[in-house]
C-alpha cells in the first residue's frame, strides 16, 4: 500500500490530508490561516507564520495516520492564487508580507489604468478588428482589463527575472526534507486551488462545470484546449498544463462566501426591506439566498458568453455542505447539483495528479470511478419561477447598496 500526502494552503485555512491508493482520506490536520489588516483593504499574512503553520500541519497529519512514512510515494500541493511576496533571492529575507488576492490596495490605481485613454484606445482599436474579422479573441480585447500579467509587465517594466519560472502543473518540484518527517517525500505537482478542484471534480471534458464555495465562490468550466474570450466578466485561465497538453478554464468569481456566513454569526451593518415581523431567521435565509444569487449572475454570464448546454453542475467547498443553497442553486439554474462525499476537491485534485505521476494510478477513467458523490439535486422549476421577483427585488438592493463607501 502506497499513499499520498495533498496539502492544500488556502486562505483561511491549512489543510493537510493523507490518502491512500483509493482516494480515501485515512487522517487529516487543518490549521486557520491569520489574516492581517494592517489598513483598510490590506489583506496580509506573515509568511514566517505560514511556514510554521504548513509544517505543523504536515507532521500532524502523517502523526495521525499511524503509517510508515516509507511507504508516502509523493506529496502534491494546492495553493491559494494571485497572492505574492517578494524576497532577497541571497538572503532568502522576505521584504514585506504577504499580499493577498483579496487585498485592494491597489484597486485605485487598477481604476484608473482601466479608464485610461491607452486602455481605451486598446479597447476601441481590438473592437475594430473584431467588427472586420469576427474573431472572438478581438472581441476579448474590446472589454480587456488590466489583469493579462505579460503585458502588464512590459507596461509597468517589471522584470521578468522577478517572477518564478512557468513550468507544467505535474513533474519534479523537488522533495520535502527529510528532517520534517524523517524522509525525503517527492513533491510531484502543485496547482493553483480552483485548477485542482476541477481536476478533482474529474471535470476533464470540455464544457464540464463546477462550483467551488469556500472563502469565496468559484464557478469554472472546462473550455479545452482554447481559451476563453470573455465579453460579460468571465476570463481564461491554464488550468493545467501537462508535457504536451495545455487544458484551459473560464473563471468567475464571487470574492466572499465562506467570510460572510462567518461574518453573519456578529452581524453589524445596513439592512433593506426588514419588517416588524422580521427575525434572525429571515436575515439568515436572505444572506444564503444572496450567495447563491451572486452565483446565479456568474452563470448566467456564462451562459451569455458560450453556446453550450450544461448538464449538471458539481459543488465542493465548505458552504457546499448546505442542503437549502444547493437546493437553491439548483431550482435557480435549472441544473442538477451534484455534492461529492467529500467537500475537499482542491485536496482531491491534487492528489488525482501527483498519483497519476507516481504511479499509483494509470488513467484518468480509473479516477472517474475513484469520485464519490454524496447527493444530487434536482431541479424545481417551479419553485426557481416563483423566486425571479425575490431576485429582481435583490438586485434592486445591490444597486442602492453600491458605492456605499
Amino acid at each position: 500500500m502506497k499513499y499520498i500526502v495533498a496539502l492544500d494552503v488556502g486562505t483561511t485555512t491549512i489543510r493537510c490530508h493523507i490518502l491512500d491508493n483509493k482516494a480515501v482520506t485515512i487522517a487529516s490536520a487543518a490549521e486557520k490561516v491569520e489574516l492581517l489588516y494592517p489598513k483598510a483593504a490590506y489583506v496580509e499574512i506573515n509568511p514566517d507564520q505560514l511556514w510554521q503553520s504548513i509544517i505543523k500541519v504536515l507532521k500532524d497529519a502523517v502523526y495521525a495516520s499511524k503509517i510508515d512514512v516509507k511507504l508516502i510515494a509523493c506529496l502534491g500541493i494546492s495553493t491559494q492564487r494571485s497572492s505574492f511576496i517578494s524576497w532577497n533571492f541571497e538572503t532568502g529575507k522576505n521584504y514585506h508580507r504577504i499580499i493577498t488576492w483579496k487585498d485592494l490596495r491597489a484597486d485605485s490605481m487598477v481604476r484608473e489604468w482601466n479608464s485610461s485613454l491607452t486602455m481605451k484606445s486598446l479597447r476601441m482599436g481590438s473592437h475594430v478588428l473584431y467588427t472586420l474579422s469576427r474573431n472572438k479573441r478581438f472581441l476579448a480585447g474590446s472589454v480587456l482589463k488590466l489583469m493579462n500579467t505579460q503585458w502588464a509587465m512590459s507596461l509597468f517594466k517589471i522584470p521578468s527575472t522577478m517572477f518564478p519560472k512557468v513550468v507544467d502543473s505535474a513533474g519534479d518540484f523537488g522533495t520535502v526534507p527529510k528532517d520534517i518527517l524523517g524522509v525525503s517525500i517527492p513533491i510531484r505537482c502543485c496547482m493553483a486551488d480552483q485548477a485542482a478542484s476541477l481536476f478533482g471534480s474529474t471535470c476533464f471534458e470540455p464544457g464540464d462545470l463546477k462550483v467551488t464555495m469556500g472563502t469565496g465562490s468559484f464557478l469554472n468550466v472546462n473550455t479545452g484546449k482554447e481559451p476563453h474570450a470573455s465579453v460579460a466578466g468571465l476570463y481564461p485561465l491554464v488550468a493545467w498544463k501537462i508535457n504536451s497538453e495545455i487544458i484551459y478554464m473560464a473563471e468567475g468569481a464571487s470574492s466572499d462566501t465562506g467570510t460572510v456566513i462567518e461574518w453573519i454569526k456578529s452581524i453589524a451593518t445596513g439592512l433593506i426591506g426588514l419588517k416588524p415581523t422580521s427575525g434572525p431567521a429571515h436575515i439568515v435565509r436572505s444572506v444564503l439566498e444572496g450567495l447563491v444569487f451572486r452565483i446565479l449572475l456568474l452563470y448566467d454570464s456564462l451562459c451569455t458568453e458560450t453556446s453550450r448546454n450544461y448538464n449538471s453542475i458539481r459543488v465542493d467547498g465548505g458552504v457546499s455542505q448546505s442542503d437549502f443553497i444547493l437546493q437553491l442553486l439548483a431550482d435557480l439554474t435549472g441544473l442538477p447539483v451534484e455534492r461529492a462525499v467529500s467537500p475537499e476537491m482542491s485536496i482531491l485534485g491534487v492528489t488525482f495528479l501527483s498519483g497519476l505521476q507516481c504511479g499509483i494510478w494509470e488513467t484518468r477513467e480509473e479516477l472517474c470511478k475513484l469520485r464519490q458523490v454524496d447527493r444530487v439535486f434536482q431541479p424545481d422549476i417551479k419553485r426557481g419561477k416563483n423566486y425571479l421577483s425575490v431576485i429582481h427585488q435583490w438586485k434592486l438592493a445591490v444597486q442602492r447598496f453600491k458605492n456605499w463607501y
